[in-house]
């Protein structure tokens, strides 16, 4: 099983089969820099937004929140 955020494919490149997300909610220096690095040698454009992801479960046994805010 491979777990990926949108669509995952496997990429063979050099005779190693990696799997690639070719789609994603979010992305930032610290945690993807191979692909900042991807998306400067193509000429692709960001913008900045903000982000939050929340969790509930158990009934609100457990739950957390965090912000880039």
């Amino acid at each position: 099983m491979r777990a990926g955020h949108t669509h995952t494919v496997d990429v063979t490149f050099d005779g190693h089969t990696h799997p690639v997300d070719t789609g994603f909610l979010v992305f930032n220096d610290r945690t993807y820099p191979n692909l900042i690095a991807l998306f400067s040698e193509l000429g692709i454009q960001s913008h900045p937004s903000e982000m939050s992801f929340s969790v509930s479960l158990d009934n609100g046994c457990l739950e957390w929140a965090g912000t880039t805010v």
